[in-house]
């Protein structure tokens, strides 16, 4: 890859095609939108900045659709292609466990890794928001959108995801602690700060929404290749166990009486 092309990569996207992406962060919401509803503790509103009608227990993230980042492969490549990690014994592209799918993302010879997945979601349309979700991610790799992917969340509805205050401090700037300074020490040593940070900083994240900071920062530290692949693989497999951990710690509304 040329410089000039990992450039146009990297360039920032106008502000008129960024993206509101709506995200709920409460786990009985998202149980009861199955059933067009929202839990007891939210209601559902129509939102100015996202305009969907949606439960009030939501935040947002800036992101550019599949259409402006495939229309950003092809100015840099119009050779560019993308593969899945693995597949299934009838051909198709295999997707893990969670139902994400790994894909191994190619522009001008060189190839980086990417994960998709779809909240949940199930059906033909699942798998299509699927691919494109991996898409953006493999492409955030490249540069892609990167200073949308790193950007602190700008909302402050995290004040509303948990009462506990201890658990809502904001989470460890891992990749700001472990920047080197004058002098600047080996990339390896400020690697493996950055592992043992977000190593601490993870298991520490006492909110969904902390947990989502710290994820985003981990796909800007891979970005930036201060990070490995099999780190980022590592991480992310914590992060998600985490996640599960929060989630069933959740308590469960009061039963009417």
């Amino acid at each position: 890859m040329t410089p000039e092309i990992a450039k146009l990569l990297r360039e920032p996207f106008p502000s008129e095609v960024v993206g509101k992406l709506p995200r709920v962060w409460c786990k009985r919401c998202r149980d009861a939108a199955k059933a067009g509803r929202t839990c007891d503790d939210h209601t559902k509103v129509r939102c100015q900045q996202c305009r969907n009608n949606i439960t009030t227990a939501h935040l947002h993230l800036d992101y550019v659709g599949h259409a402006e980042t495939t229309d950003r492969f092809l100015m840099a490549d119009p050779d560019w292609t993308w593969e899945p990690l693995a597949f299934a014994a009838d051909g198709l592209p295999a997707f893990d466990r969670y139902g994400g799918l790994w894909i191994r993302l190619t522009i001008a010879g060189t190839s980086r890794l990417g994960y998709g997945a779809a909240e949940g979601k199930e059906g033909p349309d699942a798998v299509k928001e699927i691919i494109g979700d991996a898409l953006r991610n493999a492409g955030m790799r490249f540069g892609v959108a990167l200073d949308l992917w790193g950007a602190k969340f700008k909302d402050s509805t995290e004040e509303q995801h948990d009462d506990d205050a201890a658990s809502q401090r904001p989470a460890r700037d891992v990749w700001n602690d472990a920047r080197p300074a004058q002098p600047a020490i080996p990339p390896e040593t400020a690697r493996l700060n950055i592992l043992a940070n977000a190593r601490v900083a993870i298991a520490d994240a006492g909110t969904l929404a902390v947990l989502d900071q710290i994820e985003q920062r981990l796909q800007g530290a891979y970005g930036r290749g201060q990070i490995t692949d099999q780190d980022a693989n590592d991480l992310t497999d914590a992060v998600i166990k985490r996640r599960e951990v929060l989630d069933a710690a959740r308590p469960e509304p009061e039963p009417l009486p």
